[in-house]
Order: structure tokens, then C-alpha cells, then sequence
């Protein structure tokens, strides 16, 4: 039953939290753009020193917030309005060896791929 909750969960987040968050950004008109996601993955043994960490699926969660810049400086204009954030990361490794991370970070995100419905972005941070 846990697993598929947790299942459920991260489909909701994956397919409509995103529609949601969109159409909450088209209602305001602030600079301020805050998010989050819940990141999981696998653990691959790549080498034979790693074999007792392969199966494990770290999961988390990601917080950030970002400030989109508007032009008034010529860096922002050159590099196509980019936007300056901060996130705060958890992570838990589901190991006992490898436990759990926390991480607060700077990043500045440039924007590489626009179009009207899609955009991708590059996030450059420690």
C-alpha cells in the first residue's frame, strides 16, 4: 500500500502539478517564480566497488525559488533574460550507509530552447 501511494504521489506530481503551477503563474505579475519537485532514482553499479549500493532508489525533495530578470542590465539582456534562484534539496539514500543530504544552493538559470509552449532551461549552481 505505501508503494503505491508513494506511486501515486509522484504521477500527480509529474503530470498535473505542472499544469497547475503554469496556470498560477499566468494569474500574477511578480518576478518571483517558487517551485518544487520530488526527485527519485536508481542507483546503477557502474563498478564492482558500488555493488552493495545498486538496487537503492533515492528520493527527495527540491524547493527553489528564483527571481526572472527583466533587462535592466546589459548581462541579462546578452544572455536572454536568465533567472537567479536558490533551491534547498533533500535527499534520502534509503541506505544505511549512504543516509540522507541536505543541500542550499545558488544557481543561475539560462534559458537555452524557447518557444510559446515549451521552454527549456540550463541551471548552472554549486
Amino acid at each position: 500500500m505505501p508503494r503505491l501511494l508513494s506511486g501515486l504521489i509522484y504521477s500527480f506530481s509529474f503530470f498535473f502539478a505542472p499544469l497547475f503551477c503554469n496556470s498560477l503563474a499566468a494569474q500574477q505579475a511578480s518576478n518571483f517564480v517558487i517551485g518544487a519537485a520530488l526527485p527519485k532514482g536508481s542507483i546503477i553499479m557502474h563498478s564492482a566497488k558500488i555493488k552493495h549500493f545498486a538496487g537503492t532508489h533515492p528520493s527527495g525533495l527540491e524547493l527553489n525559488v528564483q527571481y526572472q530578470t527583466t533587462g535592466t542590465k546589459y548581462w541579462q539582456q546578452l544572455y536572454s533574460y536568465p533567472r537567479i534562484g536558490a533551491s534547498f534539496v533533500y535527499l534520502n539514500y534509503h541506505h544505511p550507509v549512504l543516509g540522507q543530504s541536505f543541500a542550499l544552493s545558488p544557481y543561475l538559470s539560462l534559458p537555452a530552447f524557447k518557444k510559446l509552449t515549451n521552454r527549456v532551461h540550463f541551471r548552472f549552481g554549486t
